[in-house]
């Protein structure tokens, strides 16, 4: 790791939960279908919150202090995050697709049937960027949680060329923060039958990020903001 990569990561995990709260406070947020989730709570049941990589800043802030735990990857990057997280109110599960998965995943479940509340982003650490990998159904066929998708959009943000498109909303943004329906996995599906609802699964993510961006752009067409 060079000098300025150093440099970078020492801001990350020492400042990196203050920008993040700093941003926060300036966003314009609407709520879009957050019943879903007060409804899981208040009903007790157990549910992973299901996100893409590219998307996770604004959640991040939003769920603060609620105690949600998440995987984080044991690479210098997941570290990295895990800190900033970590001052924010989330609890980790270390472990990845790619090293320590299966551990993570049980320690997951074990927290999701002591009434917690979980997190998945379930194209990370690596991709390919919104494809679903298979640990956040064999999650919920393990505990019988529902998954939870959860995205977000923005009315001025930059995209980043990274492999995730990181989406990061500039301060005073209005932003949408939107929740799909919650998902059971029947644990009657066949292997075939599972594949096929992995894909259902992914498809329904994406659609549920293309509707809050359409929503940010309707909002923005409304408003005269753009021609």
């Amino acid at each position: 790791m060079g000098p300025k990569k150093n440099i970078l990561s020492w801001l990350a995990v020492h400042f990196g939960w203050l920008i993040i709260l700093l941003l926060g406070a300036t966003l314009r947020i609407k709520f879009v279908g957050r019943q879903h989730y007060l409804t899981l709570k208040k009903k007790k049941k157990p549910f992973v919150i299901t996100l893409w990589h590219g998307r996770i800043l604004l959640p991040i802030y939003v769920h603060r202090g609620e105690g949600i735990r998440g995987m984080a990857s044991l690479s210098q990057d997941g570290r990295m995050v895990a800190q900033t997280i970590l001052k924010l109110g989330y609890r980790i599960a270390w472990g990845s697709s790619s090293r320590r998965g299966k551990e993570a995943l049980h320690e997951l479940a074990a927290a999701l049937k002591r009434g917690e509340v979980g997190a998945l982003i379930p194209d990370g650490p690596r991709g390919p960027r919104h494809r679903l990998k298979m640990g956040a159904i064999v999650l919920s066929l393990k505990t019988g949680a529902f998954l939870l998708p959860l995205t977000y959009a923005a009315t001025r943000r930059t995209v980043f060329r990274s492999w995730d498109r990181f989406y990061l909303p500039w301060p005073s943004s209005r932003c949408v923060i939107m929740y799909g329906e919650p998902i059971w996995v029947s644990p009657d599906l066949s292997d075939d039958a599972l594949e096929a609802f992995r894909k259902q699964v992914e498809e329904r993510m994406i659609a549920l990020e293309r509707e809050a961006d359409e929503f940010i752009q309707n909002y923005k067409n409304s408003k005269g903001l753009v021609k």
